[in-house]
C-alpha cells in the first residue's frame, strides 16, 4: 500500500457514495457493501424532523433519546463483520432499521436475518421503514419488540452486531457469545463509563470484535473508542438504571 492510499479511517470520512466507491477501490469494502452503502442513504431512514441533520458525522436522535449511528461507525462494523450472503446475522438495538437494510442486502440471497428493539417507539418506526423501503417485510427477516441479549431462537448466528452498547455488569458478551456458532463473529461497544445527566445521557465505550473458536474458545481483538446509548430492558438501562 503506497503512503498517498486513504486508510479506512480516512476512507469512512468521506461522503456518499465516493466512501463506497474508494472503500471498494482500495480494498476495504466489498463490491456488495459498497452497493448496500449507496442504496441505504441514512436520510431514508430518519424521521421527518430530522432528515436535514442526515450529513452530520454523529449519531442523530430519533425517538425517545434514541439516535441513528454516526455514518462512520456503520461502515466500520460492516467492513470488520465481512457478511456473507449465507449467513444468519442478528443485530441488537436496530432502531430506526438502517443498518438492518444493509444486512438484508448482504444477505437477501440464502440468509436470514433477526433484529431486536426494546423501545416500543422506535420499534414501530422501524417496521414502518422496512416496509416503506422494501415494499414488504422481507421473507428472510425476523422482527422482534425485546430484549436483544436474550436468546429468541434455538439456532446459533454467524454474525452478531451491536446499536447500542452494553455494561460489564449484564455480562453481555457471555450472553452473546453462547448465541454464535463456531467461527461467528459479533462486534459490540461495552460501556466504559457515562456522560452527562441520566435523562440526558451518553456511554463511553469500547469497541470489540469476538470471534467464537472450538472447545468454546474466543478471540477478542479491541478496535476503537466511540459513544452509544445504553442496551435498554424494559425501561432499565445497562445496570439497572431506569431510563
Amino acid at each position: 500500500m503506497s503512503i498517498n492510499t486513504p486508510t479506512l479511517t480516512d476512507v469512512i470520512h468521506m461522503e456518499y457514495p465516493r466512501c463506497a466507491l474508494e472503500g471498494f477501490r482500495y480494498g476495504y469494502f466489498s463490491q456488495e457493501l459498497a452497493r448496500a452503502l449507496v442504496w441505504n442513504r441514512r436520510e431514508e431512514y430518519m424521521t421527518s424532523e430530522t432528515k436535514q441533520c442526515a450529513r452530520l458525522w454523529s449519531p442523530v436522535s430519533q425517538l425517545d433519546g434514541l439516535t441513528i449511528s454516526q455514518p462512520g461507525y456503520v461502515w466500520y462494523i460492516f467492513s470488520h463483520l465481512d457478511i456473507k450472503p449465507w449467513d444468519r446475522v442478528k443485530e441488537i438495538g436496530s432502531g430506526s432499521c438502517r443498518t438492518q437494510a444493509i444486512t438484508l442486502a448482504l444477505t437477501w440471497s440464502e440468509g436470514f436475518v433477526t433484529g431486536v428493539e426494546a423501545n416500543k417507539k422506535m420499534f414501530d418506526l422501524w417496521k414502518h421503514n422496512i416496509k416503506k423501503n422494501f415494499g414488504r417485510i422481507p421473507d428472510h427477516l425476523e422482527l422482534i419488540h425485546g430484549d436483544g441479549l436474550l436468546h429468541h431462537t434455538d439456532v446459533l448466528y454467524d454474525k452478531i452486531l451491536f446499536s447500542a452498547a452494553f455494561s460489564p455488569k449484564r455480562q453481555g458478551r457471555e450472553q452473546i457469545a453462547k448465541q454464535l456458532c463456531v467461527g461467528g463473529k459479533v462486534i459490540y461497544p461495552q460501556f466504559t463509563h457515562k456522560i452527562g445527566t441520566l435523562e440526558k445521557s451518553t456511554y463511553v465505550c469500547q469497541l470489540s470484535l469476538l470471534t467464537k473458536k472450538l472447545d468454546n474458545k474466543r478471540d477478542i481483538k479491541n478496535l476503537w473508542a466511540c459513544n452509544f446509548v445504553p442496551v435498554v430492558s424494559e425501561g432499565k438501562g445497562p445496570d439497572g438504571e431506569v431510563v
